[in-house]
């Protein structure tokens, strides 16, 4: 019987052990581009520090390009937690997002959850989302002004 509670006691603590290293994917698909010129610039930030404008507090960085007016990326094996993502559409490739004399974006952006803010960037808590360990698949809408 000791045996039984000792083996029993030790797969319990590699199962916990195994959930908390738990991760999954997450599939980003962009869409409602104008156009296929450029590229989209991404940043995946893990909290509010820095979103969505300083893009140096992200946990990552991306560029992709632009297929036949989408854009598509999978961040895989991401461990549990809040997540939150900001991209624009860097359509003259020149590494910055463009803006009018009153500051308003003359290149498309999207961000998760599609959160938009009428007078300013979106807000964390609008875009914020949950991984778990299940894959998720978000479609974000790019929004031109």
């Amino acid at each position: 019987m000791r045996h039984i509670i000792s083996f029993l006691i030790y797969v319990a603590s590699n199962l916990c052990t195994l959930t908390s290293h738990a991760q999954a994917d997450l599939h980003i698909d962009i869409v409602n581009l104008r156009n296929g010129r450029g590229d989209i610039k991404l940043a995946l930030f893990k909290s509010s520090i820095g979103f969505p404008q300083k893009d140096e507090k992200a946990i990552y960085k991306l560029v992709i390009p632009i297929k036949d007016q989408l854009a598509s990326f999978t961040f895989y094996k991401l461990p549990p937690g809040i997540y939150a993502f900001v991209a624009y559409h860097d359509e003259n490739g020149n590494d910055r997002l463009d803006k009018n004399f009153l500051g308003i974006p003359k290149e498309g952006i999207a961000a998760s959850n599609n959160a938009r803010n009428m007078f300013g960037p979106p807000h964390f808590n609008d875009a914020k989302f949950s991984i778990n360990n299940k894959e998720m698949r978000m479609k974000v809408r790019m929004t031109y002004w």
